[in-house]
C-alpha cells in the first residue's frame, strides 16, 4: 500500500517547479528537489496510505480532512492541485469512487422537493458569520467582475451586479424574477438603481431573514418581494415576468432537473422577455465530482454548456450572447480564500461545533480547487453568462450600451 501511495505522489511531485517532501507513516521520506520544500505532506497513519492507494486523490484528501494526513506550506493545497493538473498523474475513473458517487447522487437526487431544500440548506444554511467574513459587505456569492481599475472584492461584486442589470436592459417598472437571490444585493441594486420590481425565489428561510432585514434598512420592501419557492414553481406563473435572472444557482438544479429549470424560465417570461443565466459550466457532460457533492454542495451538478444551450433552443429561448468570465471568478475565489484564511479564528468562534478543523480543511480544499480549476492550464471549469430572450429580434443589435461610460 505504501508503494502504491508513493507512486501516485511521485507522479505528482515530478512537476519539479515546486519542491515537495512526503513523509510516510514509518518515517521514510521522499523529496523531489534538494531544497527547502514549499509543500510538506505527512502521513500520520498506515490507514491513510491504504486509503490513498485504494481511492487515489479522493482517499488522500479524505484522509487529510480526517487529520490523518497533514499538508503544510503557504497555499499548499492549491499548489498540490496545480501540480496534479500539470503532472504525469492523469485521473482515471476509480471504480470504487464511481460506485460511491452513484450512490450519493441517488440519495441526493433533487427530483424530490424536500431533498432539494435539504441539499441547499447543507451549504447555504450554514451560519451567516461564515459568509459575512468570506464574501465581504455585499455578501455576493458568485463571480465578481473586475474591469480595469477595480481593486476590491466589494467593488468587483457591485460591478458584476450592475453589468448584469445592463445586460438585462432593466428599466423602471420592469417585473423581474431572480431565482436563488442569496442575501439580496443583486435584487436591491436592480430595484434601487434601475427601478425594477423584483420577486425573489429564496428557498431557504435562513437567507431570507437576512435579506428581509437588508431590504428594510434600504426601504425597498415595496419593490422587492421574497417568496419561499422551488424554481420549478415558475411553471405556474406563465407570461408573468419581463426579466429573468439566476446567478450561480443553475448548478444546483441537479443532473435530472435541468430541463425543468429551463422550461420554467420559458413559461414565466413574457414574449420578448430577456434573461441572464450565470453558471459554472463544462463543455462536456461530465459526472459530478464526488468530494464536492459529499462535503460542499450536496446534489450539485455542473451543467454542460452545449446541452444547456440546446435545452434553451428547444424551449423557445433564443441565445444572444455567451460570455466567459472564468478569469474573473478565479480572482474572486482568491479573495474568498484570503478572507476565509485570515478570518478563520473569527469564523470558528462564531460556532465552534460547526466550524471545526475538518470544516477548515474541506473549505480550504474547495476554495483552492475553484481557483485552480479556473486557472489557465488547470481544470476544465468555465463560468459563463448566457444572455437570452423569449422569441427573437427584441435585443439591441450592438453591445455599445454595455460598455458606454465604462
Amino acid at each position: 500500500m505504501r508503494s502504491a501511495a508513493r507512486k501516485i505522489l511521485v507522479k505528482v511531485a515530478r512537476v519539479r517547479s515546486t519542491p515537495i517532501r512526503v513523509v510516510f507513516a514509518d518515517q521514510r521520506s521522499y523529496q523531489n528537489r534538494e531544497e527547502d520544500p514549499e509543500v510538506t505532506i505527512v502521513f500520520k497513519s498506515k490507514r491513510a496510505e491504504w486509503r490513498t492507494a485504494l481511492f487515489g486523490y479522493v482517499g488522500f484528501l479524505e484522509s487529510h480532512f480526517d487529520q490523518e494526513i497533514d499538508i503544510s506550506g503557504k497555499y499548499s493545497v492549491g499548489k498540490l492541485i496545480r501540480m496534479a493538473y500539470t503532472s504525469a498523474y492523469k485521473y482515471t475513473a476509480n471504480p470504487l469512487v464511481s460506485l460511491r458517487r452513484r450512490k450519493l447522487e441517488w440519495l441526493q437526487n433533487k427530483l424530490d422537493y424536500a431533498n432539494a431544500k435539504t441539499n441547499a440548506r447543507a451549504h447555504y444554511g450554514l451560519p451567516t458569520a461564515l459568509f459575512q467574513a468570506m464574501l465581504g459587505k455585499t455578501m455576493c456569492y458568485a463571480e465578481g467582475y473586475w474591469p480595469e481599475g477595480t481593486e476590491t472584492l466589494d467593488q468587483a461584486q457591485h460591478e458584476r451586479c450592475d453589468y448584469i442589470c445592463r445586460k438585462l436592459r432593466l428599466q423602471t417598472g420592469d417585473r423581474m424574477v431572480e431565482v436563488g437571490s442569496g442575501w439580496g444585493y443583486m435584487s436591491m441594486l436592480a430595484a434601487e438603481k434601475y427601478g425594477a420590481n423584483v420577486v425573489n425565489y429564496g428557498l431557504l428561510p435562513e437567507q431570507n431573514v437576512v435579506m428581509q432585514q437588508r431590504l428594510r434598512q434600504k426601504g425597498l420592501t415595496d419593490q422587492v418581494e421574497i417568496v419561499e419557492k422551488d424554481h420549478r414553481e415558475l411553471k405556474r406563473e406563465a407570461d408573468t415576468y419581463d426579466k429573468y435572472l439566476s446567478v450561480g444557482i443553475y448548478e444546483h438544479a441537479g443532473m435530472d432537473c435541468q430541463r425543468d429549470w429551463i422550461e420554467g424560465i420559458a413559461l414565466a417570461l413574457r414574449p420578448g422577455g430577456i434573461g441572464v443565466l450565470s453558471t459554472v459550466t463544462y463543455m462536456e457532460h461530465l459526472p459530478t465530482e464526488y468530494l464536492t457533492i459529499k462535503y460542499v454542495f450536496p446534489g450539485g451538478h455542473v451543467p454542460s454548456l452545449p446541452l444547456t444551450l440546446a435545452l434553451m433552443d428547444e424551449c423557445g429561448l433564443h441565445v444572444i450572447d455567451v460570455e466567459d468570465l472564468s478569469a474573473h471568478y478565479q480572482r474572486t475565489a482568491e479573495n474568498w480564500l484570503k478572507n476565509f484564511t485570515t478570518r478563520w479564528a473569527e469564523i470558528q468562534a462564531a460556532n465552534p461545533s460547526i466550524f471545526t478543523e475538518k470544516f477548515r480543511r474541506v473549505w480550504t480544499f474547495y476554495l483552492s480547487g475553484v481557483i485552480e480549476n479556473f486557472r489557465p492550464g488547470g481544470g476544465n471549469l468555465n463560468l459563463h453568462h448566457i444572455t437570452f430572450e423569449k422569441g427573437k429580434g427584441h435585443y439591441p443589435k450592438t453591445r455599445d450600451f454595455l460598455y458606454r461610460g465604462k
